[in-house]
């Protein structure tokens, strides 16, 4: 599991720099052109994948992980892979039938260029995960990771370098997603034929053990990119492109730190079904004490070096056109340790839970985000990045009080307070050399605030409780565990 999580973290690493690159080049593209489409796409891609996966990318994970006769895992996989298939046929025949009808209650205008190319970069989205669950419940986590760096992060970067300048936001969505749907639809294609011989024979049963597991985890998938895309999917359809621009700059900060440390929750999700199929839910309870004060103490602890350089974030990552977003961005950037606390307890809540608590609870977010977003004026990118954050503590506040009561966990208060104010000071510290005379220019700030996150991160981890396991993933830890001094 540790070489897994090793990895799995490096790879989410890779995907944070690829997007990190991909937002630069974008938004120097031009703020409303390029950027805004683009990230749009993103955002009600992301929004849709768990619609329209049916919820199985959870479902195929728990369980083929939780399956060892290797005909029933291929069974599930192929039935998977033809329902969702099965979804995405019908959908595209309505967008062939109603193209101008469809458009104009997404978008809020008859633009069906833009509408295609959200829907091929949805689909595009839907074979990347479909591919990243199969391989993740078989444990080739490495596969796994691998195919999705290639698939979010190589070829996107590859067709925004060498696309011509005079390519508009739709074009150049249009233009990732169909390499991105030729190399995981093969993937697919492979695996669903490999299945067909055991899939005839189970048929139904193994259709509804899926659907029974995944429909109702459905909700908790997309919450997330439901509250981020909300605030500029309300903007967008008044018009206010410019604000709905600003909100998309500060949720791509969300998306990269949700990324760096999902690491946990990739990995757990597979081990922690396979525990639950076992009757182990000794094991369990003690992964969830050990998470649960690790996630608290770490995403409280990384959060303040990265308010702290949030101007510099802006304005370096993605240009001066963006530095009116900076508000925006230092609001969202409060709703950090929910969204990365969610996230990290997600896979315990799936596997160890019977009834659906985090689609409960990202429903309840969700439903906060956007009522609070329709009430405030759609020109105010600081009220609506505000509904997000109320969104995103109401789900992660709700999911943690019924883990700590269902699960019986304990919330180690003390070893989470010296983490917290461990990492804090040494990352503000480092982070604070950026801003002296020293330092001066933004890329110092900037870089300083990020050396802050790494300190922060090392420093709460280097003084956990042994018991936690956190100080073997450092060089140091490693090798004071082995007895070398």
């Amino acid at each position: 599991m540790r070489h897994d999580l090793i990895w799995t973290t490096f790879a989410s690493l890779a995907l944070i720099l690829g997007n990190a690159l991909l937002t630069y080049l974008l938004a120097r593209r031009g703020a409303v052109e390029v950027f805004g489409p683009y990230n749009l796409a993103k955002r009600v891609g992301a929004s849709a994948v768990p619609v329209l996966t049916l919820g199985m990318t959870l479902g195929l994970v728990n369980h083929i992980a939780a399956t060892t006769e290797d005909r029933m895992r291929r069974s599930f996989a192929t039935w998977g892979i033809a329902a969702v298939g099965a979804v995405l046929t019908a959908l595209t025949g309505v967008l062939i039938v109603w193209p101008g009808q469809v458009a104009q209650a997404v978008l809020g205008a008859e633009d069906e260029r833009l509408l295609w190319a959200i829907w091929t970069y949805t689909v595009a989205l839907v074979s990347i995960e479909l591919v990243f669950s199969l391989y993740r419940a078989r444990f080739e986590q490495s596969r796994a990771n691998r195919n999705r760096l290639i698939s979010m992060t190589l070829l996107p970067l590859a067709v925004v370098l060498v696309a011509p300048r005079t390519m508009d936001g739709a074009q150049l969505v249009l233009l990732t997603s169909v390499p991105i749907i030729m190399w995981n639809g093969l993937l697919l294609a492979q695996e669903a034929i490999a299945g067909s011989p055991g899939a005839r024979g189970a048929g139904r049963h193994t259709l509804g053990l899926l659907l029974g597991y995944s429909l109702p985890r459905m909700p908790a998938i997309g919450a997330l990119a439901i509250m981020m895309a909300a605030g500029s999917f309300i903007a967008t359809r008044a018009g206010e492109l410019v604000v709905a621009s600003h909100l998309l700059a500060a949720m791509s900060v969300v998306v990269l730190l949700n990324a760096a440390l999902g690491a946990f929750s990739i990995v757990l999700l597979p081990r922690v079904a396979a525990l639950q199929s076992e009757g182990n839910r000794d094991q369990i309870r003690k992964m969830g004490d050990k998470l649960l004060v690790a996630s608290l103490a770490i995403s409280f602890s990384v959060a303040p070096s990265l308010w702290v350089t949030a101007p510099e974030l802006v304005t370096v990552w993605l240009g001066s056109e963006f530095e009116p977003a900076t508000a925006a961005v230092r609001v969202v950037l409060t709703a950090v340790p929910a969204t990365l606390l969610f996230a990290m307890l997600k896979s315990v809540a799936d596997g160890a839970v019977k009834f659906p608590l985090n689609s409960v609870a990202a429903t309840a977010g969700a439903s906060v985000c956007v009522m609070v977003s329709l009430l405030v004026p759609a020109s105010d990118a600081v009220l609506l990045a505000a509904a997000f954050v109320l969104g995103a503590w109401t789900a992660a506040v709700l999911q943690v009080t019924t883990l700590l009561r269902l699960l019986d966990l304990r919330l180690r208060l003390r070893a989470g307070v010296q983490m917290f104010v461990t990492g804090t000071v040494a990352g503000l510290g480092v982070a604070a050399l950026g801003q002296t005379p020293i330092g001066g220019q933004p890329i110092v700030m900037l870089l300083g605030g990020m050396a802050g996150m790494a300190v922060a991160v090392v420093a709460a981890v280097a003084v956990s409780p042994a018991d936690l396991g956190l100080r073997g993933l450092l060089p140091l830890g490693r090798r004071r565990s082995h007895g070398t001094p």
